[in-house]
């Protein structure tokens, strides 16, 4: 098959999955309104708990609907789609972090992102192989995570052909999306749908978490930018779901030994998130007049989990990753070379505070948190080679107080698991240190607040 006639297909595709989002917003608003009125002809208004009560109707309808191919339509358009078009809001993000014609060398390296890729697979096997079943026999399996990765690694190579992205190293041009995102990904939703839906829903945290854990290696590897691990992630779970669907077209209901976990949807909210996004900040960080550390966009990792201790208010704990591009403004300036030995300010932070929530639905919430805890900031480091000498450049960040404030949207699809979106204010006063050891120290105090929006996988228990 051609190029042209893949991107045909892909668009053919992706209009259907918005055809379907849009039905079904259709369907939620007219379900909403004409219900209560067929109820009580005689009001004159809808009461608001008519209102909820036709939501949660509409929810349950939806989430015990008996056709086998329901299931693949409702998880691609509400998992994957997202991340697939998260890369355009952060396009500009790797816009001159660093400049091209630097020579690009990452202070962080490791060689692990390369095997927790496949984890998730020997923890399936060795489940199986132990006599606890998960939703497919080995034969289906085997079908759904062969069918999953072909569909994977064939939109990841011909996204990375057709694309061309340069690597933030400067080395290849194949960085566009992340294959060991992707890769990462496939294998954690099939721990999910073969044992988290069926056995427990920490399989899905835990998988999930790795998976995460994989593309945050990536971006500090300096082999990918932020967009290119936020398309591997929907590729992933999009292949995955696709891959499903075909061995329920190939084997219907032979090969299910285990039905997925189903009960009724509790309202306690108490919950385990795990959070990707990207941040947005003052853009700068000035030592004097002359001297500047330029900031792009960050991107955010995370875990966070809650507990309620009743319906509306709980407490609980983040742990995120801040990962920014930055670059010494004019370090090149009368070099004959430059050597970037790290050119990520990433911050470390740790908060603990309070939650809230308000259940519009048995399925639909909103929640908001205020948290303070510490910051930990490291620094950049170039090296500049002049002429008649040589010039260590750094700039170094500390410890300190940090504040979130934050808020969130969650849509609840299935009993214990959630797909979230959320906005939180980050912000720490943090002393900054610019350092030549050729010439002399400055150092500055700056309030830097990351305003971070993203999507969470959320665990609800």
């Amino acid at each position: 098959m051609s190029l042209e006639k893949m991107r045909h297909w892909s668009l053919h595709i992706f209009m259907a999955v918005i055809r379907k989002i849009f039905n079904l917003v259709l369907l939620t608003v007219g379900t909403a309104v004409a219900a209560p009125a067929a109820a009580a002809p005689v009001a004159d208004s809808v009461a608001v708990a008519d209102t909820v009560a036709c939501i949660d109707a509409l929810d349950a309808a939806v989430n015990t609907r008996q056709s086998p191919y329901y299931g693949w339509k409702r998880d691609v358009s509400y998992t994957g789609v997202p991340l697939l078009l998260s890369p355009v809001v952060v396009k500009d993000a790797k816009t001159g972090f660093p400049s091209p014609n630097l020579s690009l060398q990452s202070g962080f390296k490791t060689k692990i992102d390369n095997y927790t890729r496949f984890a998730p697979y020997p923890v399936i096997a060795a489940m199986k192989l132990a006599g606890y079943d998960g939703r497919s026999s080995w034969s289906r399996l085997g079908v759904s995570a062969l069918a999953s990765n072909a569909v994977m690694a064939m939109a990841v190579m011909a996204t990375k052909h057709a694309v061309s992205e340069l690597r933030p190293d400067a080395t290849e041009r194949n960085s566009f999306p992340s294959g060991h995102t992707a890769t990462a990904f496939v294998a954690a939703t099939i721990l999910h749908k073969e044992y988290g839906m069926t056995r427990s829903p920490w399989f899905s945290v835990g998988g999930y978490a790795l998976a995460t854990a994989t593309g945050v290696m990536r971006v500090l590897n300096n082999r990918h930018w932020i967009s290119d691990v936020m398309a591997g992630a929907g590729i992933g779970i999009i292949s995955t779901e696709l891959g499903y669907f075909a061995a329920d077209l190939i084997f219907k209901d032979r090969g299910v030994e285990r039905y997925e976990l189903d009960g009724e949807v509790s309202v306690n909210p108490s919950f385990v998130d795990i959070q990707m996004g990207v941040a947005a900040h003052s853009g700068h960080i000035d030592f004097g007049s002359d001297r500047r550390i330029a900031l792009g966009t960050s991107a955010v990792v995370g875990m966070e989990g809650a507990y309620f201790l009743n319906k509306h208010f709980g407490v609980g704990a983040q742990a995120r990753l801040i990962s920014t591009p930055a670059q010494i403004e004019g370090a090149a300036e009368g070099a004959t070379s430059v050597e970037i030995e790290d050119n990520q300010f990433n911050n470390a932070s740790l908060a603990v505070g309070v939650y809230g929530n308000q259940a519009l639905s048995k399925r639909i919430s909103v929640g908001a948190k205020a948290l303070c805890g510490v910051r930990f900031a490291d620094g950049i480091r170039y090296v500049s080679h002049q002429s008649d000498a040589t010039e260590i450049l750094q700039a170094k960040g500390g410890t300190a107080f940090n504040y979130v404030l934050g808020v969130n949207f969650a849509w609840r699809y299935r009993t214990n698991f959630a797909w979230k979106l959320f906005a939180d204010l980050d912000a720490a006063k943090t002393t900054y240190t610019y350092q030549s050891y050729t010439y002399q120290s400055y150092t500055t105090t700056k309030t830097l607040a990351h305003t971070t929006l993203g999507a969470a996988f959320s665990v609800v228990f």
